[in-house]
């Protein structure tokens, strides 16, 4: 009850209560205007460059701010180029700030790549453009977890599970992990299955990607440490029932690096795998050691951005 409660940000806290330094943003005398796109840190007129990519199986709406960084109200005007565009206002006044939501009108586009843009104008002359750009797949059979948006996000539970047995399996823990449930490896702590590593319960994920390549593979999982004593905490994955490659969640297991898994609650891995061709693809997940619990997986096409929860799961199209 006695330590210091200002400057406090370390277990250590500070000897004395320290003001940290204030600083006071005034905004101009007149209007002039900003604009921010939703998912994007850099806004206009400092970055430009502004660009909205939608895709038929990921995120239907999009949106952009027109802000004031002045202190004058001014009238803004924003029109698309093309007629799939459909924007929820196309002129306004701006106080502090005005919201507009973009969607694609899909049926008045064909299969492929199509590209747009909005314009906006404000105030003191002031005009920008946002690139639009909008991929509609082609219309042939598709099953699993669609890639969209520049990645493939799949909560673990949801899942085929193969191999188990009464003394090795998988199972679901409810309510566990930060968005959905978790899927935990079960079996005695003396046992693994590195050297069988084909006869281990495994989870199966469908997912279609439109990309290939060498993509990253990212496991969220429960921040457990090696309890067995054993080489570590390990876990297989192969890509459409190919070579298996062996993960140690512990191999950088650094002091740094257990602090900010308990802090987090959670233990980010990284794997890249080699989608050698786009299409239908089977992502197999082995247990070889005890204790693995994962929570999450995704796979970065080349829009996957940086999180706490990670996205939202993708679009699932199941076998008719």
């Amino acid at each position: 009850m006695s330590q210091p409660h200002i400057g406090y940000t370390h277990w250590n806290n500070p000897r004395e209560n320290t003001m940290p330094v204030v600083q006071i943003n005034q905004p101009i005398s007149v209007a002039d205007m900003g604009v921010a796109i939703e998912g994007r840190a850099n806004v206009w007129p400092e970055a430009g460059g502004l660009q909205l990519d939608f895709s038929a199986f990921g995120q239907q709406e999009y949106f952009f701010d027109v802000f004031n960084r002045g202190v004058q109200t001014f009238n803004f005007e924003a029109k698309s180029s093309n007629n799939w565009m459909k924007l929820s206002t196309t002129a306004g006044k701006v106080d502090k700030q005005k919201r507009i939501q973009v969607t694609v009108d899909w049926a008045q586009l064909k299969e492929g790549d199509h590209k747009g843009y909005i314009t906006i104008k404000g105030a003191n002359l002031g005009q920008t453009k946002i690139a639009v750009t909008a991929f509609k797949a082609k219309q042939e059979t598709k099953t699993g977890f669609i890639e969209a948006d520049g990645y493939v996000s799949i909560e673990a539970a949801n899942t085929q599970v193969g191999n188990n047995s009464p003394h090795a399996f998988w199972q679901e823990i409810p309510l566990h992990g930060r968005t959905h449930s978790s899927m935990s490896v079960t079996m005695p702590a003396n046992t693994s299955f590195a050297d069988n590593i084909l006869a281990a319960p495994y989870l199966e994920y469908d997912v279609y990607l439109f990309s290939s390549g060498e993509l990253r593979l990212i496991s969220l999982l429960a921040p457990s440490l090696n309890f067995a004593n054993g080489p570590g905490l390990r876990f297989g994955v192969s890509i459409d029932e190919q070579a298996v490659f062996v993960v140690d969640t512990l191999e950088h297991n650094s002091h740094q690096d257990w602090q900010q898994g308990v802090i987090e609650g959670v233990r980010e891995v990284t794997t890249t795998l080699d989608f050698k061709t786009p299409g239908q693809h089977s992502l197999r997940i082995y247990a070889i050691d005890p204790g693995l619990v994962l929570q999450k997986i995704m796979i970065d096409t080349g829009g996957l951005k940086s999180s706490y929860l990670g996205p939202p799961q993708s679009t699932f199209i199941a076998v008719k």
